[in-house]
Parts: structure tokens; sequence; C-alpha cells
């Protein structure tokens, strides 16, 4: 008995389930039957909203870098004559003094590392890892 009712329970659920899928076109002699067995499939078939989606500060900042510099990787890829000029600093400027004083201070530091005894790798490592960028 209880193996029956599961039975017709089962029958009963399978049979709604299926109604939606085995909808057939209401016939257009019931236009307000039409509309409401219209309704009903419509509603079955609607998904549910989706829970909130949360975003980083990080996320944010990223897609906002990327449509800043969307205008310009269009125009690369449109203009064949698209060139960019190496910013050469002025002759007597601080921005050319402070750029050779760092070159000059860089390699002396590889010198000096590179002749002690032992020999250290550390700035050696350094130019290695900033040419393979």
């Amino acid at each position: 008995n209880h193996k029956m009712d599961n039975e017709e329970e089962r029958k009963n659920s399978t049979e709604e389930a299926g109604s939606s899928m085995n909808h057939q076109p209401p016939s257009p002699s019931s236009p307000s039957a039409a509309s409401n067995s219209g309704q009903k499939w419509i509603s079955n078939f609607m998904a549910g909203a989706s829970p909130p989606k949360f975003v980083s500060l990080e996320e944010i900042m990223h897609a906002a870098n990327a449509i800043f510099f969307m205008p310009l990787a269009h125009e690369i890829a449109v203009d064949k004559n698209f060139q960019l000029q190496k910013l050469e600093p002025e002759e007597n400027s601080i921005q050319k003094k402070v750029k050779e004083i760092m070159h000059k201070a860089f390699w002396n530091i590889l010198a000096e590392q590179l002749a002690e005894d032992p020999p250290r790798y550390d700035q050696a490592l350094v130019l290695l890892r900033e040419i393979r960028e």
C-alpha cells in the first residue's frame, strides 16, 4: 500500500514537471485560456535572480585601467603609421642628471660586487632579471 502511494506521488510530480515541456499552444477558440496557460508556460522558464557578486577595489581599478588604455590600443591596432617617440630629456635637465647618476651607481655597485673575493652576484642577478623583463 505504501509502495502504491509512492508510485502515485512520483507519477503526479512527473506529470507536473513535464507539463511545461509538453505544453502545446492553446486553441485560438478560447482567448482567456490561451493567455492564462501562456503565462504559466512563460513563468515556468523564468530563472531566478542570481546572488549579488561583490567586486574588489583591485578588480575595479584593473577594469578602469583597461578602459583608459583602450583608445590607445585601438589607435595602435588601426593606424599603420602609429609610432611612439622616445622621450629624451633636455641636455641640462635634472631628469637627465638623475638618470646618469643612477646608471653610474648601478654599474659601480655591480663592478664592486663582482670584484669581491668571493664575488657576489646580487646586482648581476638584478641586471639579468631586468633584461629578461
